[in-house]
């Protein structure tokens, strides 16, 4: 059991391109249905839209990200972890066949210390560094982590979501929804709006909107997907998403497999969660499904 974060971000919401989705490619995300292959035999592809960021054996000598870690889920949504180079804009097979991704960070880089482009995985070819099939996720540029509300929980996982609280980064009213759902089929959990014009004599209500689940936290049991919508905006703002809770392991699928590429040219030491740390998350959570 732990303590659940998730930061996401959109940095340009529209009057004309709202609705969208709080990740950083921006527009909405479509989650993979059940049943879909990638477009390629060799799994999903790893680009940038800036050439700075490259891996090479001379990477302490380059500017920007040389190798890069992901989070993700197979399909039979378990946790695998790994590691990639990336080769500027041109499209580098993970040879992973993935289905989700929770997270993606720079974990090696230049003289920049960061991303120079948007880095981003996805699935077919690219063009100027972006996938032209499906994108999966996306590193913004200068960021070095991926901000995203996108998240499937894993399977024999359990999340208990306490708060959602969205912000604008401009005078803007929104409205926000979360959704959530299995196999990419998603419904309207929770909403809220913020109120930043003071309009029809009610005041403003500030540049955030705070969420919070009144009956206890709103239990998500996976494999299940969710995600968090800008439905309108007033005028264009960027939006910022924190979602905090609980997640709990039920000890019911196997430890991540964590690898990595083989052109890696330095050593990582990984910690996995023991027998010990499973057996104490199981208890807990009898204790709390008999409460």
């Amino acid at each position: 059991m732990g303590n659940f974060r998730l930061f996401g971000f959109n940095p340009t919401i529209t009057t004309s391109t709202d609705p969208e989705d709080i990740w950083g490619a921006g527009g909405s995300y479509t989650f993979p249905p059940e049943g879909e292959v990638p477009a390629t035999d060799d799994g999903v592809h790893i680009s940038s839209t800036s050439d700075s960021d490259l891996y090479g054996f001379d990477s302490e000598d380059g500017v920007g990200a040389n190798l890069i870690r992901v989070h993700a889920l197979d399909r039979e949504y378990n946790e695998i972890i790994f590691d990639t180079p990336i080769y500027g804009g041109n499209a580098y097979s993970t040879g992973y066949d993935i289905f989700r991704i929770n997270r993606m960070e720079v974990i090696k880089a230049g003289s920049n210390l960061k991303n120079v482009g948007n880095i981003h995985i996805g699935t077919g070819g690219v063009s100027g560094g972006v996938p032209v099939d499906r994108t999966y996720a996306t590193i913004l540029a200068d960021d070095n982590v991926m901000l995203s509300s996108i998240y499937t929980v894993p399977r024999g996982s359990i999340l208990e979501i306490d708060s959602i609280e969205v912000q604008t980064t401009a005078e803007a009213d929104l409205i926000w929804s979360f959704h959530a759902g299995y196999g990419g089929v998603l419904k309207k959990v929770a909403s809220g709006y913020i109120n930043n014009t003071a309009d029809a004599g009610y005041g403003a209500h500030g540049t955030s909107d705070m969420y919070e689940f009144k009956n206890g936290p709103h239990i998500l049991e996976g494999p299940i997907d969710m995600k968090c919508k800008v439905d309108s905006v007033s005028a264009t703002t960027g939006a910022v998403v924190t979602i905090l809770g609980t997640l709990i392991s039920t000890g019911e699928t196997k430890l991540p497999e964590i690898k990595i590429s083989d052109l890696a040219i330095e050593e990582r030491l990984y910690s996995v969660t023991s027998k010990e740390d499973d057996d104490k998350n199981i208890d807990i959570l009898r204790k709390l499904l008999i409460r």
